[in-house]
Order: structure tokens, then sequence, then C-alpha cells
């Protein structure tokens, strides 16, 4: 069946930065855009650009003829997406539309955000009438590790290898962000696009020269308190900082921006202290100082 977009409903799972280049060009073919997310600045961002935000997958999933996800991994409080889709969502698609709405389901977003046996049955009951899938539950890491694909038996779902961002164009970019991120932590201590922390930069914006002072260490109490107490008792004064806790893995990520280096014995007792206040014999997992003598 072939069906013109113009006046089709599109529901969007997921306004982050891809969802709403999505929006936006399906707003310009002339399609209704509905949206789902938890997050209070994507809903007022999508209202204000004239999208109609659903209060529920549910909803969503009704308004649409069409549903495409583009979510992350974890929701914005930190929670995991897996088994954010079931087969309750994918058997009411299109309900709220016309008898001859396509009733297509789109996944390029994660492969374990629902069971892909939930989506078969969907389509073999008619709820999905068709769908494309770029992204599995399992995916193998090197060429040398198998692959199935849990769909291979199912010609209305259309697979894709996840390899959008294989181009010609995007590899010299994805190249030269990932060279420039080594650089700022070598050169900065500044830890960007880290998996643990989606879009979030930890560092500092101080002026140079000045010594950097970068620590990983345990999320137990004092541990924060050891390192503060040591640059003070070192005689430096910081002149900038930048903490983060990741509560989930127990560690957390600190950079300071001080005015002289602290001297080996001075760093040695850092590490005794937060020992000693936290209880923790690995108190301190990492810890460099360098200076830092030109903006990164």
């Amino acid at each position: 069946r072939r069906y013109e977009l113009m006046g089709k409903t599109l529901s969007i799972i997921g306004l982050g930065n891809i969802g709403k280049q999505l929006a936006r060009l399906a707003d310009s073919l002339g399609m209704n855009i509905c949206f789902y997310d938890k997050s209070d600045v994507a809903r007022e961002v999508g209202s204000t650009l004239g999208w109609t935000s659903c209060s529920s997958l549910a909803e969503a999933f009704r308004k649409g003829d069409f549903v495409t996800v583009h979510v992350s991994a974890e929701d914005p409080q930190g929670r995991s997406n897996e088994g954010l889709l079931t087969y309750d969502h994918f058997r009411q698609l299109g309900a709220d539309r016309p008898e001859n709405s396509p009733k297509a389901f789109i996944n390029a977003a994660r492969g374990f955000l629902y069971d892909p046996a939930d989506l078969t049955r969907a389509i073999d009951e008619g709820h999905v009438q068709a769908a494309a899938v770029d992204v599995y539950p399992e995916e193998p890491g090197s060429a040398d590790e198998a692959w199935t694909n849990p769909y291979a038996a199912e010609d209305r779902v259309l697979t894709t290898p996840h390899i959008g961002a294989a181009t010609q164009e995007a590899q010299p970019r994805i190249a030269s962000h990932m060279a420039t991120s080594t650089r700022l932590l070598n050169e900065a201590g500044t830890v960007r696009d880290t998996v643990f922390a989606q879009g979030q930069t930890i560092g500092v914006n101080a002026d140079p020269p000045y010594w950097m002072l970068a620590v990983v260490h345990s999320d137990v109490r004092g541990t924060k308190k050891a390192i503060d107490d040591s640059i003070y008792e070192a005689g430096a004064s910081n002149l900038q900082s930048n903490h983060r806790d990741f509560p989930a893995l127990g560690i957390a990520y600190d950079v300071n921006a001080i005015d002289q280096p602290l001297t080996d014995d001075q760093l040695n007792d850092l590490v005794e202290t937060a020992r000693s206040l936290s209880g923790d014999d690995h108190a301190i997992r990492a810890l460099r100082q360098f200076k830092v003598t030109d903006t990164v």
C-alpha cells in the first residue's frame, strides 16, 4: 500500500535533538505532529512550535498514523528505558485515526526498549501494519560475534544495520569531536560526552595559567571534604571547581583550578585524609595534577 504523508499524524516518542529535527521535517511535509517526552523543557519547546504534547505513551500511539521512537538509553532521572514499550502500546497504534491509517512503527533508538515478540504479535494481529527497525536487543560488538535478527521471519518489518552515521561527511566530524574530547581531558581535565552523563560537560572556565587538580573518587561522605581541606591546608586558592556524582557507579569526578600545585607529600596526605574521613580504603580512585597554560 502507498500513502501520502500530508495530513497524516506522526507521533514522536522523545523530542530530543533528533526528534525535533524529524518533527520539523515532517511538519514541512504537511504532517500533524504529536509527541511524548517526560522533559518539561522538551514539552515547552514542542508546544511553542505548535506540536501536540501527549500525556502518555498510550495517547501518542493512539493518535499516530506513524509512531517513531527517538529516546536515549535513560530517562531524564537516569532510569533505564529498557522495556519502555509493551504489546499494549503497539496494539493501540492508530486507534484514534481513520480505518485506513498506515499504522506504521519505526524504532531507530534502542533495541531493548521492547520485546521484539510484542511487536511481531501486534503485526500478526493487525494492530501494526508495518515496522522499520534499526536497532536490536542484542547487537554484536565486532565482526567476529554472531548476530541474530529477531525479525528475520517477518517480511512486514524492514530492518537496517544502524550505520546512519557511517557517511563520508559524518565520520570526519566524529573523529574531530573525539580528538577534541581527548585533548580537553588531557590538557584541561574537562570531561564531556561521557555515557554516564550524556550531554553534560564537567570542567572549569578559569583563565589560565592555573594548576588543574582532577580527582576520581568514591561518593562516600567525607571524600570531597578531604579534597577541599587539602587544597586549603596547602595554602592554595581554589579559583574554580566542578563536581559531579555518579551514584549508580559509586564514584564522583572533581576538578579544581588552583593557583599553585600541591606537593607530592600534600597529595599523599589528601589520599590518606580521604581514606580516614570516608572509611573507604579506595576513596581516591585516580588523581592527576598538571599546569594549564592556554585556553583549550
